[in-house]
Order: structure tokens, then sequence, then C-alpha cells
């Protein structure tokens, strides 16, 4: 017989200890991931600088890198890459997770947590009311927006030559190449 796992809310996981490794409450379970490497913290860096810099230009809201939590149900705390806060919900310095709705979040995907990201927290981020939700795809070098139509349905938009497309951050050329740049596509080196 296999025990069943033990599911805790959202307020058990914002008691328990810090941990030096990356964790996230996903369906009630405490999932650990390995700490991301060096090409994902890259990755989510560089992208980082460049979209905190219009975000500030453009008076939109401030950019948190990760590690910072993200309130998305009773039984859901994610720790995305990158979050996007609006000054008017920018969530206070305390230790549990932001319960305030971000305006972005960005997944850098992982060969770890790729399947975590892309059919347990997507839905969820739209679910939460939260309208963007940048995918960053680390081994194919590309990057695609997801936001909900009007039925809920979460629709993809690739970010092609750079062009960013819909969302806020419409009409601005990503620097792809520079993004990227060091990794040989379809590779984890």
């Amino acid at each position: 017989m296999v025990a069943e796992p033990q599911r805790i809310t959202a307020l058990e996981f914002s008691n328990l200890p810090e941990q030096l490794e990356p964790m996230e409450l996903i369906g009630g379970e405490i999932i650990v991931s390995p700490v991301p490497s060096r090409k994902h913290q890259w990755i989510a860096g560089r992208l980082y600088k460049f979209l905190d810099g219009i975000a500030e230009a453009r008076g939109i809201g401030e950019w948190i890198q990760s590690p910072t939590e993200v309130y998305i149900a009773e039984q859901d705390v994610y720790q995305p890459d990158l979050v996007l806060f609006g000054f008017d919900a920018m969530p206070d310095s305390g230790p549990r997770a932001a319960e305030e709705i971000p305006l972005i979040v960005v997944e850098v995907l992982s060969p770890g947590t790729r399947a975590q990201d892309l059919v347990h927290k997507l839905p969820n981020y739209a679910r939460r009311g939260i309208s963007e939700c940048w995918i960053v795809d680390a081994y194919k070098h590309d990057i695609s927006i997801h936001m909900p139509d009007a039925t809920g349905n979460l629709i993809a938009t690739p970010v092609i030559d750079g062009l960013v497309t819909v969302g806020i951050y419409a009409g601005i050329q990503l620097p792809i190449q520079r993004i990227f740049a060091g990794f040989i596509v379809n590779s984890w080196r």
C-alpha cells in the first residue's frame, strides 16, 4: 500500500522554515526543485534587465526575480522566474506569498519543471486572473505569451523575430539573440 502524500494549505506552507532549494505548493503538495541551471538563471536575468528598464521608463510597475512566492489558490503557491506587479498592487515585504495579482509572470522552462509549468501552473495563473504568462523555452530559444480569451481559454502568441505583438509590452522588440546568447539550441550546456 502506498501512502497518500500529505496535503497542506498555503497558510501552512507560508509557515515552513526557509529553504535553500526552490519550493512550490502545487495541489497541496510541496514540490522541491533543483536549483536552476546557470543557463536558466542567465536567461531569466537577461530578460529581467531588459523588461525592468522598460517598466521603469513607462511607469508600469516593478519586476521581481525569483525566489518570490505568488499565492494562486488555497493549495497553490508558485515561484515564477519573474513577476511584474503594477504599482497599484505591489506586495508588502512580509514573509508570506504575495496575494496581489501580478500583471505578468514569466516561467523559464527547464527539463525538470517543464511539465509542471505547462500543465499545472499555466492554467492556474489564468484562473487566478493573471492576464499574461510568458513561457521562455530555453531549449528551443523561443518565447510565447499566453493570455486568456473572452471564454478563459489560453491563447499562445509566439514572439517572432523578437517582436512582442500582444499584452503590456506590445510593440517592443526583444533582444532575442542577446537573451539566448552563448547557448546552443537544443542543449542544456
